[in-house]
């Protein structure tokens, strides 16, 4: 089968490899779709995301749908034909944090196109079927890749407790961001603020719900200040938490997603002590996919607008430029 590897910085390499054998537990899927992640960007460009360096050739991707080819012979639930997406990891399943269902923590945890475990850019995939879940009718291949960076915000959105009449600020208006900001509002929140530096993203989410928007190069509207129950930091901007937490109301809640390439963010700790505020950081997933794909379903006309370009998987090279360097670009695909 085919398979694209990142050889080095910004440099692509085609290999023939073998197509695997799903053992009895897995499932073999063949690749659909593959959406395009900033994390992925990050190692296509630079060759690293904060303490994660490719060392050697690195199979990207992890936002992905296909279709069952065969299943092995344990699997339940699952046949040949149907179309499906991954949560796109492999744990133990026998420490502490899998016991206790936060396998999103495990210690021995896999995740996919993150160094050195390969990803999806590749023609068929091997699964554990209980990773594995079928699409609903009502979302095609394309949708269903974006069931992954929905998951982060719905995990998240859950983990801080978002809940009716909540007034909610998202930084950062990518996907991510974006999705944030749909599960607040599927929560219950009343009002979700969304800010950035991007014009065009802004111009998404007001498109798509967004109760006001804000560039904060260009303002930073003081009467927000002490508005918020809650903050979902997505930008991993050095000064994020900082002004968070002079929009939060006492008591409120920063939810941390927000990676910092160098992983280090300033924190107000004295004010937010005063002031009892939380961070809750939170890692990917975990025990959210069937209310993800729901949330989907019901919210697809929203999510359509999300996929803004589409290649080849012979033209992943300018998938990848194209999502880098495209100010219009929100969700790029690769399809097979």
């Amino acid at each position: 089968m085919r398979a694209l590897y990142l050889k080095e910085k910004l440099v692509f390499e085609e290999r023939d490899i073998p197509v695997p054998i799903p053992k009895d537990n897995e499932v073999l899927i063949k690749v659909n779709s593959v959406g395009i992640c900033g994390s992925d960007i990050h190692y296509w460009a630079h060759g690293k995301l904060g303490q994660f360096l490719v060392e050697k050739p690195l199979i990207l991707g992890h936002e992905f749908s296909g279709e069952i080819v065969k299943c092995g012979t344990d699997v339940k639930g699952l046949i040949p034909g149907d179309l499906v997406t991954v949560e796109p990891m492999d744990v133990c399943g026998k420490c502490e944090a899998c016991r206790k269902g936060r396998y999103n923590l495990c210690p021995d945890l896999k995740f996919f196109a993150t160094p050195p475990y390969d990803g999806a850019l590749r023609e068929y995939i091997a699964f554990d079927s209980s990773f594995v879940f079928k699409v609903p009718k009502g979302i095609d291949q394309e949708m269903a890749t974006l069931a992954e960076p929905l998951a982060v915000g719905v995990f998240s959105s859950k983990a801080v407790n978002v809940g009716l009449g909540d007034k909610v600020i998202v930084y950062g208006s990518g996907v991510v961001g974006l999705c944030c900001m749909i599960s607040a509002f599927s929560s219950g929140a009343s009002e979700v603020v969304v800010t950035d530096i991007k014009e065009e993203r802004l111009m998404l989410a007001k498109e798509i719900g967004a109760s006001y928007t804000y560039n904060s190069l260009k303002e930073n509207p003081e009467k927000f200040n002490s508005y918020f129950d809650i903050a979902f930091e997505c930008s991993g901007a050095t000064f994020g938490i900082i002004d968070a937490s002079k929009k939060l109301k006492s008591g409120g809640t920063i939810a941390a997603l927000g990676f910092n390439v160098n992983r280090t963010q300033e924190v107000p700790l004295a004010e937010m002590i005063f002031l009892e505020q939380k961070i809750i950081p939170t890692l990917r997933y975990a025990n959210v996919y069937p209310a993800t794909l729901d949330l989907l379903l019901k919210n697809k006309d929203i999510f359509e607008k999300f996929i803004t370009h589409r290649f080849s998987f012979n033209d992943a090279q300018k998938a990848f430029i194209a999502a880098r360097d495209d100010n219009k670009a929100v969700k790029v695909l690769i399809n097979f």
